[in-house]
């Protein structure tokens, strides 16, 4: 729970450093699309800037890998955060837009999700199945729970949508 809470600690600081004052003032222009939400724990403060679009659904596309490694854990798909991962080529093949050590390193789940393996995260959520997902999705509460367009790639194909307020109730609530 405290590596949890770390991460979530940690992305958002390197998320507030990337941004400069300016780029947050223009989070307020309501034609934009940009948003911007923040819980603060020691303080019980939601920040939130733009809250038409921190509400609007989108797909959760990377940050989904959070569901899926905690739902990948729980059923022992994967049986710990040091299970040695590769990419399966023959079920995904290599494609020209995957960063060039995503066919050829292994991985731990960390690693994975530090260089956000997609073809690794397919196979997690091949191997976790869809009633399973299903289930998990809805214990979570998580978005429309939506999968739709299929196991292996619902959070980037469009059918699964999350806001990013859904987002962060979900992180409070793991």
């Amino acid at each position: 729970m405290n590596s949890i809470k770390g991460f979530i600690a940690a992305f958002a600081l390197l998320f507030i450093q990337a941004c400069t004052h300016n780029s947050l003032d223009y989070c307020c222009i309501e034609s934009n699309n940009c948003a911007f939400a923040l819980y603060q724990e020691s303080e019980d403060e939601l920040i939130v800037v733009n809250q038409s679009r921190a509400s609007e659904r989108f797909s959760p596309a990377s940050t989904f890998k959070i569901a899926n490694s905690l739902i990948a854990l729980e059923t022992n798909i994967l049986s710990g955060t040091d299970q040695v991962l590769s990419v399966d080529l023959e079920t995904y093949p290599e494609q020209s837009w995957w960063m060039p050590n995503w066919a050829t390193d292994t991985f731990d789940l960390r690693g994975a999700f530090q260089n956000s393996v997609f073809p690794i995260y397919q196979s997690i959520s091949s191997d976790i199945g869809s009633d399973t997902m299903c289930e998990y999705l809805t214990c979570f509460d998580y978005g429309n729970q939506d999968i739709s367009s299929g196991i292996d790639n619902f959070w980037v194909a469009g059918s699964m949508k999350i806001s990013a307020l859904e987002q962060i109730e979900f992180l409070q609530k793991v």
